[in-house]
């Protein structure tokens, strides 16, 4: 494997953002040469999620592009604290959801021999939140789809008594409505 020689790190912004939480989200990432030149940028609508869950896309798109490039060396900047702290250790991961996409990203950054990340302002991620809000923009408007059905409630799980045509770990809004 060749890795690109850099004395310095390539520098990774990364950004994610949802209007509504959750909401249509996107998400941004802007690589930068060890001196500052622009080398590359991410963006994808990922659809309705929480601005978290962005976050952490923008950040499994960045070391995914990492890795693929075979950089020895990287730096991320993101304007997340709670990414940054819990990628760092400072913080527990509490949300299932987020869980997932933490665990993920540990396995990533195993497989970069020298990886750094750090808390910067929102004035400093301004490509990343630009790119992040591009995505949002772009992605299609998305209303919510009712579905409605019965469903009877044993041993504390809820159970469809129709089949449910939504994808695998697809997060619903659930109305109870009891009936006589």
């Amino acid at each position: 494997m060749i890795r690109p020689k850099f004395e310095h790190p390539v520098v990774f912004f990364i950004d994610g953002g949802s209007r509504g939480n959750p909401g249509p989200a996107g998400y941004g990432v802007a690589i930068q040469s060890p001196t500052g030149e622009r080398l590359d940028s991410i963006s994808k609508f990922i659809g309705i999620c929480t601005n978290n869950v962005a976050e952490y896309s923008a950040l499994l798109a960045g070391l995914e592009y990492a890795v693929q490039h075979h950089y020895a060396h990287v730096k991320f900047n993101s304007d997340s604290e709670l990414l940054v702290k819990q990628i760092q250790g400072e913080y527990r991961v509490k949300s299932p959801d987020l869980r997932l996409l933490f665990d993920r990203a540990k396995n990533l950054i195993q497989r970069i021999p020298r990886f750094e990340i750090q808390h910067v302002r929102r004035e400093q991620n301004t490509q990343a939140d630009a790119l992040a809000n591009e995505a949002m923009d772009q992605g299609a408007p998305v209303s919510p789809r009712v579905i409605r059905c019965d469903a009877v409630f044993e041993s504390g799980i809820l159970k469809p008594l129709s089949r449910l045509e939504l994808p695998e770990k697809q997060i619903v809004e659930c109305t109870i409505r009891i009936k006589g």
